[in-house]
């Protein structure tokens, strides 16, 4: 049976369930709150059941006021997992100064109101949080008023002209961030965007006003980022390669040296956003420098999900490609290791038709260097990949190169994989 509190109390994580132990305790008493104790319960259990959670609680008390024990842990957990967000980001630290802020204004404290308020900004400003930016010029706003200034009309003027700046910039942001989730959503349902119903939503988004140009002019990493970021899959979309593999030059560029570089995810997305490009416009003079850059990220920040695994899948796939086109077979040799340590997050996450790509080009490296037995290895792979529509070709591919790999290693039951073959 499921149970939505047991399901937030086994999603925390090591460092969550330490923070929420220091914000249990942080009221000093020397009895264990009850929500605690059913925390510490609901922790041990490996599957919920209602009534092993009775017993194992001894409590009547709590039992007997389940549900509302259930609301006070559930409550609290969100509390702690709120706090400890706010302490580890810029857009947390910025939005609990906005709830400190009319507390402060409302005591008449000013000075304080202005003290947080410039923390806020700077904070804000470094991250680009334009909303945060348009609450905080409201902020500002009613402070200039109590002051009320000798040139209040000039500074309230110079305020709106800000104001009206941030408001502008936070919705090319947000009208280019619905772009960019509009094209990545056809493209998961259509990825080469062949339906004609693809295409007319297509030429709806490639027309939109900000993206007719091929620049885009603001100092903005975050929109520049988008804005290149969209314009680089539109070029390539019509197969201009080089223009796509131009624009996936400047979003990394834009993240390399801006903050955005310590959005690890971001970081990912551009280095493979980098390598596709560069793969599609033949252009390799950094491809492998880059290359490294995202293995040296996969093997310090590495994450079982989705989009994680499909950014290591990408890595893989176009490295690998890079070293055989290149003749470089040790470093492939080394790739396809990576691929066989990961092909358990792959066969749950990636493509088969990748999977299967994986499997043909690690076969064919290891058969170039003549090492059969890993030959063989991936091509058993292929062989028992079991039912899909996907990649026939190299299933097809696979059963016929068994013959030459399987003679140049004198195996005695050649004949019958031969009789197979014919069959």
């Amino acid at each position: 049976m499921s149970d939505k509190l047991f399901e937030l109390v086994k999603s925390l994580s090591k460092a969550e369930k330490a923070a929420f132990t220091k914000f249990a305790q942080m009221g000093g008493k020397k009895e264990q709150l009850d929500y605690w104790k059913l925390y510490n319960v609901l922790d041990k259990m490996k599957e919920y059941d209602e009534e092993v959670l009775q017993k194992k609680l001894k409590d009547p008390k709590i039992v007997k006021a389940l549900a509302k024990k259930k609301w006070e842990l559930s409550n609290n957990l969100l509390k702690s997992l709120a706090i400890a967000q706010g302490d580890k980001s810029v857009e947390g630290e910025v939005k609990q100064i906005l709830v400190y802020l009319p507390i402060l204004f409302d005591k008449k404290l000013y000075k304080e109101v202005q003290s947080q308020l410039r923390t806020a900004q700077k904070k804000a400003q470094s991250r680009e949080l334009y909303l945060n930016l348009i609450e905080l010029a409201e902020w500002e706003k009613k402070l200039l008023f109590v002051d009320n200034p000798k040139d209040i009309a000039e500074q309230f003027e110079a305020l709106i002209e800000r104001l009206n700046e941030y408001q502008q910039l936070s919705h090319t942001y947000r009208t280019l961030l619905n772009l960019y989730g509009q094209l990545n959503l056809l493209r998961e349902k259509d990825f080469l965007l062949k339906e004609d119903e693809s295409q007319e939503k297509l030429k709806l988004i490639s027309t939109n006003d900000l993206l007719v140009g091929e620049e885009i002019e603001t100092e903005s990493n975050k929109v520049n980022f988008l804005f290149y970021r969209l314009k680089g899959i539109l070029w390539r979309l019509e197969g201009n390669y080089v223009k796509g593999f131009a624009c996936a030059k400047k979003v990394l560029e834009t993240v390399e040296n801006s903050y955005l570089k310590k959005d690890i995810k971001r970081y990912k997305d551009a280095l493979c956003n980098y390598l596709q490009a560069a793969h599609f416009a033949q252009a390799y003079d950094a491809f492998e420098e880059n290359l490294d850059k995202l293995r040296e990220l996969f093997k310090r920040t590495q994450e079982n999900n989705k989009e994680d695994v499909s950014f290591l899948n990408k890595t893989c796939y176009l490295g690998l490609v890079y070293y055989l086109n290149n003749q470089k077979y040790e470093e492939g040799i080394e790739m396809t290791k990576e691929i066989e340590d990961n092909w358990e997050r792959f066969t749950e996450y990636v493509d088969p038709s990748f999977q299967l790509t994986h499997c043909y080009n690690s076969m064919m490296l290891h058969w170039v260097v003549n090492d059969l037995r890993e030959t063989a290895y991936w091509l058993s792979k292929i062989l028992n990949f079991g039912p899909t529509h996907k990649r026939k070709d190299i299933i097809f591919a696979g059963r016929l190169f068994q013959l030459p790999i399987f003679y140049d290693m004198d195996d005695p039951n050649f004949k019958n994989r031969l009789d197979n073959v014919q069959r």
